[in-house]
């Protein structure tokens, strides 16, 4: 199944997590496996994963927060606060 994020626009493909909840993943985004640091590069050796890996797209997305859990039910981490006038 596949559809549009409704914050930045970006295609999506669903996937079910081992909990069964749904999980918005990019379509083709890179994912990359950390190899040994190179100190004469000063870079990390990288190796590009198979297509079959993809990333969630709360990773990616610069709207992710308008879409967490959290600020959907109220239950943000200072949200106690604010309601206690702290």
């Amino acid at each position: 199944m596949s559809s549009l994020c409704r914050g930045c626009g970006k295609q999506l493909e669903w996937g079910i997590d081992d909990e069964g909840k749904k999980i918005p993943l990019d379509m083709r985004a890179p994912i990359y496996k950390l190899g040994s640091y190179d100190p004469d590069k000063r870079a990390w050796m990288l190796m590009r994963m198979p297509e079959g890996f993809k990333v969630t797209h709360f990773a990616t997305c610069p709207k992710a927060s308008e879409f967490s859990g959290a600020r959907r039910t109220g239950t943000q981490p200072d949200s106690k606060a604010k309601a206690a006038g702290r």
